[in-house]
């Protein structure tokens, strides 16, 4: 198992610099770059803007991929195979914040890479020759080789903003559950918190939910729920 540990936080003007996004209020867009699909959608019914960064060669339906939306959402999804939903699908999600732009971006690099920029600020960027996660910055990740049994195989930290750990879950989303907890955590503390779901999400059915508050008042919320995290 290929395991990636990388700090990038000294890399981050450099690579902001280079980027050049499309700077498109999520127009449609279906393009790619050597291995990576790249796929840009609006939904007017839920006003859901996303990025969706998918492997082009695809063997033994085995494949992860990535998905990023206007709501601070990026999502790890893995597929380990033919078979059921239920077992052979598994999601790990996160919802990073402060949310600063209106929608999430991509760049082409040079070399091909893609750069995703998340509503947070946050460049992804993943290569083009393997579909390998080069950088996530200002932060660090670690990725391991797809397996069900790794929790999505992608942990970050992050060196600014805050975020939700919703956890990992096969055959759909764990923060669907409102009685299930996720983690809250924040770039300037080594200290994490446990909310559950329900004390911070309002659930619409009962695959769809909603974040009860926005900006800074989920700051605030987050801030007198966890008192001992640095925000």
């Amino acid at each position: 198992m290929k395991t990636t540990l990388i700090n990038l936080g000294l890399l981050f003007l450099s690579l902001s610099a280079k980027a050049e996004f499309t700077n498109q209020k999520c127009s449609h867009v279906l393009t790619g770059s050597g291995e990576i699909q790249i796929n840009r959608q609006w939904d007017t019914e839920t006003g859901v803007c996303f990025v969706d960064i998918h492997p082009r060669n695809v063997a033994n339906m085995k494949y992860r991929d990535y998905y990023f939306d206007n709501r601070g959402n990026f999502m790890i999804f893995n597929v380990y195979g033919n078979g059921p939903d239920s077992e052979m699908t598994a999601a790990r999600d996160f919802y990073i914040f402060p949310i600063i732009n209106d929608y999430p971006d991509y760049s082409i690099e040079e070399n091909g890479d893609v750069v995703v920029k998340m509503v947070s600020g946050h460049l992804f960027k993943i290569s083009a020759k393997d579909f390998s996660i080069v950088s996530i910055t200002p932060g660090t990740f670690i990725e391991k080789a797809l397996s069900p049994n790794n929790n999505g195989g992608v942990e970050i930290n992050l060196q600014t903003g805050y975020w939700v750990d919703g956890g990992f879950k096969k055959g759909g989303l764990r923060m669907s559950n409102p009685k299930l907890p996720s983690t809250v955590k924040t770039s300037k503390s080594t200290a994490s918190c446990k909310l559950l779901n329900k004390d911070f999400l309002n659930y619409t059915d009962e695959y769809n939910f909603v974040f009860k508050y926005e900006k800074d008042s989920l700051t605030e919320f987050l801030k007198t729920k966890c008192p001992a995290l640095i925000f």
